[in-house]
């Protein structure tokens, strides 16, 4: 068990890892507790303490009465870089959002870009001269070809027979009736 300041110090610092800042912090909560123990002594006592008082309070401080201020050391330590980097992390913060979204707006406009760029390319494949080209000739030559068939078909139709003009055709002749089948026909 530390006896004196420097004693307390070394327990402070040897067999740990942790950074200085969290040391400093440590011996600082040290020095506050025992000028707080100092102060009340001379409240009570209206005296200070003497040099032997001091060192019987240091001889109290056990190991697990340091790591408990080493955790309120860095417990501080946390809280004071909080607040001083506050801004900063928020501004962190929002610019990872920011990146984030970026990156995915980005990836989302490369997607619409290739599909983009793949379309108008078909566009221009089929939109070509050459193929206007061809199916301008294909309209031109099937066209007047089509609209003939059709009037063609139209007067076919005058001349050929309707199924009502030709049911003559089918019926039984009879004797004495003119070859093209005209006249009534009579069943015994």
């Amino acid at each position: 068990m530390p006896s004196n300041d420097r004693e307390i110090w070394v327990s402070i610092v040897s067999g740990n890892t942790h950074p200085p800042e969290l040391n400093y912090l440590t011996y600082a909560i040290y020095s506050f507790e025992k000028y707080e123990w100092y102060d009340q002594i001379e409240r009570d006592r209206g005296t200070s303490p003497t040099p032997d008082e001091i060192n019987g309070w240091i001889a109290q401080i056990t190991e697990t009465r340091i790591r408990a201020w080493r955790e309120s050391s860095a417990r501080t330590f946390d809280r004071a870089a909080r607040a001083y980097m506050k801004d900063y992390l928020v501004q962190e913060r929002q610019a990872a959002i920011n990146d984030r979204v970026i990156a995915s707006v980005q990836t989302s406009l490369d997607r619409f870009s290739v599909n983009l760029r793949d379309g108008l390319a078909e566009l221009r494949r089929a939109g070509s001269f050459r193929n206007q080209l061809l199916i301008g000739f294909v309209i031109a030559i099937l066209s007047p070809i089509i609209l003939g068939v059709v009037i063609l078909a139209i007067q076919a139709a005058d001349l050929w027979p309707t199924p009502a003009g030709v049911t003559h055709l089918f019926q039984p002749r009879q004797p004495g009736s003119p070859a093209t089948g005209a006249g009534t026909v009579q069943h015994p």
